[in-house]
């Protein structure tokens, strides 16, 4: 089914159905990398019915095996290499920027946009409250325990369930809103990326708290933020005030200045603009190049998890071949338990008979001791 041109969007669906795969991650950024216009991921659905939302949540952040994808990525670089040049150059995350110049490219690291941000409006709560936005479970407790006899705390998630009704005013509103928030906050504590640099553009102290999850997307950031570790955090292994926080570091400034510069720049030639959309094209690429590629891509992508999946089913069958052998010795640990009970038990009789029988108390402790050494 061609429907290239006739407006309709591909979705596409990973970890049917019921959200326990492994390979979640990898599939849905092959899909990506394959031209899928939407990613409908499956939740953990058996986590989901414990009650265990941190589980949920850290599922869509977990590490499906980075050396698979590190394999995948290496392929389709290559390939996306001989198409992009005649785009560069890109602005783009540190890691990215990184691996479009190693092939060949020329990419910068530019930011975020949200480091743009203006400052919101004062509000007659300003600074009566901290902020804590998605950090996990264990880290609010803590943070509950140092602060709750002394300053409100106001619990937000970016996790939202996505409304197609809502206008785009509507959502804008919602934004202003939560960034407003934030605005007037004493100071915000967050493991969300896209609420530690609007902070950061608008001068609110933030302090980053990270779980385990290897993020590449954060590495260039660590430098712009006071930050600790989940497990710092809640040990109380970290350097940070909430009710006299630290101002922000500026680091970041000379990003912002180029990306705002950037951005009206990119404004004013958009609207100067009297080419087509076509002649403005940089696209070298033939459809069926384009084509060619993603289904190169796909199959090499398969192949590689086929390869993965072969791997971790060796892993399982040592496993399980590892459970059957423990399951054996202990039962055979269990047999000799028994018969030491019942030498046990002997022994106990014999003692209590020759109490009876009124032998002299030393025979009786020599026989007991005897006896109980051997099924000790």
């Amino acid at each position: 089914l061609d429907i290239s041109g006739s407006g309709v969007k591909l979705c596409v669906v990973v970890g049917f159905p019921l959200g326990c795969s492994v390979t979640k991650a990898a599939e849905a950024a092959a899909m990506a990398e394959l031209g899928a216009d939407e990613i409908d991921m499956v939740l953990d659905v058996g986590r989901a019915k414990d009650g265990d939302w941190d589980a949920v949540e850290a599922d869509f952040l977990r590490d499906y095996g980075i050396d698979l994808m590190e394999r995948i990525g290496d392929m389709s670089w290559r390939r996306f290499a001989a198409l992009a040049r005649n785009l560069s150059p890109f602005g783009a995350a540190a890691l990215r920027a990184e691996r479009l110049r190693e092939n060949g490219i020329a990419a910068y690291f530019s930011g975020c946009i949200t480091l743009t941000l203006p400052n919101m409006p004062a509000r007659a709560d300003r600074g009566q409250y901290v902020c804590v936005v998605d950090v996990l479970k264990k880290g609010r407790d803590k943070i509950h325990e140092l602060l709750d006899e002394k300053i409100e705390v106001r619990e937000f998630s970016h996790l939202r369930e996505r409304d197609e009704t809502l206008s785009w005013d509507d959502r804008q509103a919602m934004v202003r809103e939560l960034l407003t928030t934030y605005q007037n906050a004493r100071c915000v504590v967050t493991r969300r990326l896209h609420c530690a640099l609007p902070c950061l553009a608008m001068g609110v102290p933030v302090l980053l708290v990270r779980g385990s999850e290897d993020d590449t997307r954060f590495d260039p950031y660590y430098d712009w933020l006071h930050h600790a570790t989940l497990d710092d955090f809640v040990s109380g292994n970290f350097d940070y005030d909430f009710l006299n926080p630290p101002a922000n570091k500026d680091d970041y400034l000379p990003y912002r200045e180029s990306l705002a510069k950037a951005a009206a720049d990119f404004a004013a030639q958009a609207q100067a603009e009297t080419r087509t959309v076509d002649a403005l094209n940089k696209l070298s690429a033939t459809e069926e190049e384009i084509i060619r590629w993603r289904h190169d891509v796909m199959k090499q992508a398969l192949d590689l998890w086929l390869e993965d999946d072969h791997a971790k089913m060796q892993t399982l069958a040592y496993a399980k071949d590892s459970l059957r052998r423990s399951d054996a010795e202990l039962v055979r640990m269990m047999k000799r338990y028994d018969a030491l009970q019942r030498k046990m038990n002997r022994t106990i009789a014999k003692a209590e008979r020759y109490q009876k029988e009124s032998l002299p108390k030393v025979i009786v402790r020599r026989i007991t001791k005897r006896y109980w050494n051997e099924w000790d």
